[in-house]
């Protein structure tokens, strides 16, 4: 079945042909897999390699708490000379398997490709795992197994994949049931069921979205995606997949993201969906917030270089895109620093924006934008340090929590805050009297979200734009509090809306 879809691809898919790759776009090693009975496999640097055309397979998988053999300074020599095939976790194994079967010579690991314990290595090759997934022939998805140790086949109900029609009745005007059928990754949209444990990793997404040519092995059955096919082996000549969440289900967004020339997807409504979808899913370290997500945001700069990247936000649309918010909170602020607290990236939970804004009117300026980089060798990586400088109005304000939801009321905002910060001190508005202004407001961090009754903040309106019926204004911004580390300076702690409807 596989050797059919891939043969399919070849003739009839003009997309998912295999160009050739340019030397320097070549991953830096690769595994040599050897012959159908070869007991063993080598590192090879690519730059030794004396072939003109390159083609490999690339393996996406979870790494979970089980710690793979690994790459290390210590024994990168002995991977040169060959390291046995019974020495590889079950997933390497079948990994290697189905790329002999492919007629493949060469994969990719992440774990064996790139030196775990150096520095350097490991910026220097995440920054480029994009080209890796990108000029792949194939990525071999080892969707449910929970860590190297699960492999890629999974013993199953052979009927679990066969349609079958039940007749009812005696034969006179008798009906017919017929099964019902999901893919596994449906049911992992509609959350009814997490059997492809992959696709919930961070990681994973940029590899997926990524990868020209998809190859996923579920719990039930096998999984094709291209640029043109999604098919499984109930279904071998394609799945209708439905769309969800603002039509963009990841096949949709996997087409999307490949041809970016459709005009009726701008760059920053493609970066929503991708950050929308990325912020909800799991990272065993995180510190690879931003690094995890490195690859997509240095594709989208190759087809937009105009853009400038600021730790997951780019400056094309910079103040509707601070507009971000979380409905929950995050659970806990991460204990390492992996962005300044304007962006999303700086919080461990599922974030929105508003994509439905017919007309936005600015309300605040940006002066001036900037990052401090971790590592020069990857320009989409991790940050130690950001700021913004806002031209904005500026308002101090009590508020109370309302009884329903997010709602909140503005309250006697003439009290001194506990800090004592005189408002002259950052030159802001006048301050509205006590009110029955309902304000909707959605706070970064949970335990604050669910515990706090009342508080003093600023809030900074950003942008003005019509409802989406027209009949109103909607006011977007953000809730700052100083840090008293410097005149002037705040942090985000979360976002407001309000609608005036006339």
């Amino acid at each position: 079945q596989v050797l059919q879809w891939s043969q399919n691809c070849s003739s009839l898919h003009p997309h998912c042909k295999p160009r050739i790759i340019p030397r320097e776009e070549w991953p830096t090693r690769l595994l040599d897999v050897g012959g159908a009975d070869s007991p063993v496999i080598r590192l090879c640097d690519t730059i030794k390699l004396d072939i003109t055309t390159l083609e490999y397979t690339t393996l996406s998988h979870c790494w979970g708490d089980y710690i793979p053999i690994r790459l290390l300074k210590s024994n990168y020599s002995s991977f040169v000379d060959g390291k046995p095939l019974c020495s590889l976790p079950k997933t390497f194994q079948d990994a290697v398997e189905v790329t002999r079967k492919l007629d493949v010579r060469f994969l990719w690991i992440d774990s064996l490709c790139i030196v775990q314990d150096s520095t350097s290595d490991w910026a220097k090759e995440s920054g480029k795992m994009r080209l890796v997934y990108r000029n792949s022939s194939l990525t071999i998805a080892a969707a449910a197994a929970v860590d190297a140790t699960g492999g890629l086949f999974s013993s199953r109900n052979p009927l679990t994949v066969v349609p079958c029609s039940v007749e009812l009745g005696d034969g006179h005007g008798s009906r017919h049931a017929w099964s019902m059928y999901m893919s596994e990754d449906e049911e992992e949209e509609t959350n009814q069921q997490r059997s492809l444990i992959l696709f919930t990793r961070a990681w994973v997404l940029q590899e997926r979205l990524l990868s020209p040519l998809l190859l996923i092995f579920g719990k039930r059955e096998l999984y094709w995606e291209c640029l043109r096919l999604y098919a499984s082996e109930v279904y071998p000549e394609g799945i209708r997949f439905f769309d969800r969440s603002y039509g963009l289900d990841i096949f949709t967004l996997r087409r999307v993201w490949n041809n970016r020339s459709d005009s009726s997807w701008s760059p920053w409504r493609l970066w929503n969906a991708i950050f929308s979808r990325y912020s909800g899913l799991k990272l065993s370290h995180t510190s690879d917030k931003l690094v995890a997500l490195a690859g997509l945001a240095a594709d989208l700069h190759t087809a937009f270089p105009n853009m400038i990247y600021l730790a997951g936000i780019w400056s094309n649309r910079l103040r509707r895109g601070l507009l971000w918010y979380c409905y929950d909170g995050s659970p806990w602020r991460k204990p390492c620093y992996t962005a300044p607290s304007w962006s999303w990236a700086s919080i461990d939970a599922p974030v929105w924006t508003n994509n439905n804004v017919s007309f936005s009117d600015a309300i605040a300026e940006v002066l001036d934008a900037q990052v401090s980089l971790s590592s020069p060798a990857n320009p989409y990586g991790m940050v130690t340090d950001g700021h913004i400088r806002l031209k904005a109005p500026l308002v101090r304000l009590g508020l109370r929590r309302g009884s329903i939801g997010r709602r909140w009321y503005i309250a006697d905002s003439n009290e001194e805050s506990e800090s004592g910060t005189e408002d002259s001190e950052y030159g802001i508005a006048d301050s509205i009297p006590n009110s029955t202004i309902e304000i909707n407001i959605a706070l970064d961090d949970r335990a604050a979200s669910q515990s706090i009754q009342s508080f003093f903040a600023y809030l900074v309106p950003l942008a003005a734009s019509l409802t989406k019926r027209g009949d109103g204004l909607h006011l977007e911004g953000l809730i700052l509090i100083p840090t008293h580390l410097k005149r002037g300076q705040f942090r985000r702690i979360g976002y407001f809306y309000l609608r005036d409807y006339w």
